[in-house]
This record gives structure tokens, sequence and C-alpha cells, in this order.
């Protein structure tokens, strides 16, 4: 689908976000088995892959694919699967010269078997780009130049028609993020929307979501009325509008991306800002009511970096990277009255940092990533239930 370009990247963001692969946010989440966490990889940091900061996706036999931010054959990162049973099959290692490199968003994947996925860093000029790989391995690339944004954090979505849409965090000093499309077919992208890094938000890290109509719904790290970060709606036309400004008390820094439910409520995560300033889960109405549903006070988690997962009793299922005991990030659980319950504290040798969001198989189970920990202190793949 894609047609190779020039391009550049930027680093890796301050803080780390995943991103959600559906745009529903009902995913099915059946009644929970008895409380249970298992690793079923430790990366080793080599040929493996390490550092897997994004989210896993599952195809419909239950394999798990993700990306890793190093290792394979170049030392850049990797995409990886791995079956039931745990077995690992690394799929592609990125060449930073060529191709971009340092994946670390989740990908997505269509009905055909290819995947979509962003590569932040490297590239010709070095600003990264977005990458399609087909089952049988072939992969096409389009690289950033710039102009049209770089770094991009976040992963892909996907209307009917193929279209894909998705967010750039930077590009150069003056680009404070955009949101592009790259028509079905085409593999050029263009620039729907570029922030003033002022009262329309700027750094955008997270997914989008999109609604019947065709808006695209997303999160910025910073600006707004506060330069405490925004929640926006793109209109399809390329009018922007920001739906809510934080301003600290209500959160900070929502680097995540949101679910909308079948009402058309938002959901999402803000890394820090609320009643102890360790982040928030919030929600955001319609007509654009906030509410915050939970402030985090370190002791049950802290500074949640991911999107979240809804069941269809409308529970929240997330990541806080830190906080819990002793310190390394937990996956919670958020009940509608907002009665939260910890599934998991990290212990370091499970893994740490879980910063990517999570996954349902359907029978209660929960799969992640962590960012780092494990035997080689190169991030785990885990399984969690209640």
């Amino acid at each position: 689908m894609f047609q190779t370009a020039n391009a550049n990247i930027v680093l890796r963001r301050s803080a780390f976000f995943g991103a959600l692969f559906s745009a529903s946010a009902l995913l099915p989440l059946c009644s929970a088995h008895a409380n249970g966490f298992e690793v079923l990889h430790t990366f080793t940091g080599k040929k493996d892959g390490g550092y897997p900061w994004g989210a896993l996706v599952m195809d419909k036999t239950g394999n798990l694919y993700g990306t890793s931010w190093i290792g394979g054959q170049f030392k850049a990162g990797t995409v990886f699967r791995f079956t039931r049973s745990g077995k690992e099959t690394v799929l592609h290692s990125f060449d930073c010269s060529t191709e971009g490199c340092a994946p670390d968003s989740r990908l997505l994947l269509d009905k055909s078997g290819n995947f979509y996925g962003a590569a932040p860093q490297g590239g010709v000029n070095g600003y990264g780009g977005f990458f399609e790989l087909a089952p049988n391995g072939d992969e096409n690339v389009i690289l950033f130049v710039g102009n049209d944004g770089g770094s991009p954090n976040a992963g892909l979505i996907r209307d009917a028609a193929g279209n894909l849409y998705g967010t750039a965090s930077g590009g150069t000093e003056d680009n404070p993020g955009t949101v592009f499309e790259v028509a079905s077919g085409s593999g050029t992208i263009t620039t729907l929307f570029a922030f003033d890094g002022l009262g329309d938000g700027g750094v955008p890290e997270g997914d989008l979501v999109r609604d019947k109509q065709g808006n695209l719904y997303g999160t910025t790290l910073y600006g707004g009325a506060s330069d405490d970060g925004v929640v926006f709606r793109l209109r399809p036309g390329g009018k922007e509008e920001v739906l809510h400004s934080f301003g600290g008390a209500d959160g900070n820094a929502p680097g995540a991306g949101l679910i909308m439910d079948r009402a058309g409520n938002l959901y999402g995560t803000t890394s820090s800002g609320g009643a102890n300033d360790d982040g928030t889960v919030f929600r955001l109405a319609p007509d654009g009511t906030e509410t915050v549903l939970h402030s985090f006070t370190g002791n049950d988690g802290a500074e949640p970096l991911s999107d979240l997962v809804m069941d269809g009793a409308g529970n929240l299922y997330g990541t806080a990277a830190y906080g819990g005991l002793p310190g390394y990030g937990v996956v919670f659980k958020l009940a509608p009255d907002g009665t939260e319950t910890l599934l998991h504290a990290f212990r370091g040798t499970d893994g740490r940092e879980p910063f990517a969001g999570l996954v349902a198989d359907g029978r209660g189970h929960l799969y992640g990533t962590t960012a780092w920990g494990g035997a080689y202190d190169s991030g785990t793949v885990f399984r969690v239930s209640e």
C-alpha cells in the first residue's frame, strides 16, 4: 500500500504512552476467573527484542502481536508474535537507516492479516514513519519529511474505506504535532490539522478514536487554557474544537488515547494532576462535562500512561506505570462507581513500568507488556485475571 518516501525523526517522548486497538470502547471481557498472574515471556533485549513499550493486539485464534523498542537483527526493534503456548516468532527486525525504527505503539491488524504501525525514529532524514507489514513479511514504508510531522508515537486507526489516521507528536522544533491521513492506496501523508502548541493543544501522543460521523477525537500533552493538555475533536472538514482543557486539579498531561462508549462518552487517563498529582481516570460527556472518576494516590498506582479497556458492565481496566508496592506499577480495575481494585502490583522480577494498555481475550484474561523488568530487565509479556 505504502510507497517509500524520504523522511526523518525526533526522539521518543519524555513520557511513554500506549494506545487502543479498537475504536470501540467495548471489548469482550467476560466474567473473571480466579485471581491469577503469569509472565508469558521475559525479553532478553537481543534477537527476541526488548523494551516492549506498546500494547498488544490479538487475532481471532488468540495469537498476540506487538512491537519492541530494541533488539532484533539490527538492534533497532522488532514486530513479534506469541502463540497461546507462549512460543515467540520475530516477524520483522527494523533497520534505522532505511525504514524507521524503535516502534513503541500498538499495531493495527486488518482482516487480511496485514499490520500497520509507527516507527518514531530513524528513516532517511530521521523523522520516522509508518509501515505496513504483510503476512508473508513483505514491508512497505512511508516516512515523514518534517514539515508534515514526525515522531509518530501513536498507532493508527482505519476507516471502512481503508484510509488510515494518526497523530505525529513533532517533527521540526517549531512543529508541536499534527493529525494526518494516509488515503487508501496513496502512500502519501496529508496533514488534516497542525497544532499551534497554545490554545488548541500541542504534542499529541495518543491514538485517535473515530465516531460514525467521521469525527476524530484525541488528546494532547500540552496546550489549552492552562497548558495542561486538552481533549479535542477534529471534524471531517479539518475544523478542530477543544472539548476540554485540563487545569491540573482535574488532571494534567493526557498522553494516552481515548475510548468511546455507545452513548458517546469519552474515557481516558492523565499522567499527572488530580487530587494527589499522581494522575487520573476521567470521563468526558458528549456535552463536554468532565468527571474525574479516580485520582491515583501512589499506593494504588501513579502516572497512568495507557489507554483503557471497558467491559460490557462498564468496568474500566488499565495500567499505571508507577506506584503500588514496591512502586513498579500496577494493573487496575475501576468499577462504574469509581471503586478501584488492584489486579496486580509489579515487583520487578515479573516486570516493571507497564507503559502500555491491555487487550482482552473474551475469557476473563487481560494481556499486557512491561517496558522493563524481568530476568534481563528488558521487559515482559504477562497475563492477568481477576
